[in-house]
């Protein structure tokens, strides 16, 4: 079966790669309808959430922030929680 959707932690290493060719890497693969990117690097306890959601030939952005609840339609019934820090 082909992906639905790609999830990624972003790392210190490879943020550059991860941020600009695997964004257009991820969006020349068909069945890929989102790309997810949790970045731990300004805070590895509250990390944020960009969810990148296919629109025609293009990515559509959202960033969350720790306290979002983030669902998607190609998952029905899941919910991603992003707690805050404590």
């Amino acid at each position: 079966a082909s992906p639905l959707i790609v999830i990624e932690v972003l790392s210190a290493d490879t943020a550059d790669k991860d941020l600009r060719r695997n964004r257009r890497l991820y969006l020349s693969v068909p069945s890929i309808e989102e790309y997810w990117i949790l970045d731990p690097r300004e805070s590895a306890a509250a990390p944020s959430l960009t969810v990148l959601r296919r629109r025609g030939g293009r990515w559509a952005s959202r960033r969350f922030a720790a306290g979002a609840t983030v669902t998607t339609p190609a998952l029905p019934g899941f919910a991603l929680v992003l707690d805050p820090p404590e």
